[in-house]
């Protein structure tokens, strides 16, 4: 239930007792498998979730990118990271990124 509040709704499988006799697999949208197993399952459960679609976030302004940047060049990561962890989060051209990590590093020593 915790998951489909967070996630919305995403396709998701529970795997219950693999490898054993009384294997299960039981598949469906979070909400259809948290009503499933509102009683709770026994044994030994993997929990498969979809992954986010392309779609389910809109692409971050670019003051929100900056303002991202700034925080974590204050943390102390190199504008490398910087593109690293924002393509991680953004999925937006890390080549970008990086310029803007550079761009915003250069007005930080100007302004020192």
């Amino acid at each position: 239930t915790e998951l489909a509040e967070s996630f919305g709704t995403r396709r998701a499988c529970v795997a219950r007792e693999l490898t054993k006799l009384h294997e299960e697999a039981a598949r469906g949208t979070l909400e259809e498998l948290a009503v499933r197993f509102a009683d709770g399952a026994r044994g030994e459960i993997t929990l498969v979730v979809e992954g986010a679609s392309a779609e389910a976030a809109p692409p971050p302004s670019e003051d929100a990118l900056r303002e991202r940047v700034v925080a974590l060049l204050a943390k102390g990561l190199s504008p490398r990271d910087v593109a690293d962890v924002l393509r991680a989060e953004t999925r937006a051209p890390r080549r970008t990124l990086y310029a803007l990590a550079l761009a915003v590093k250069g007005e930080q020593r100007e302004d020192s």
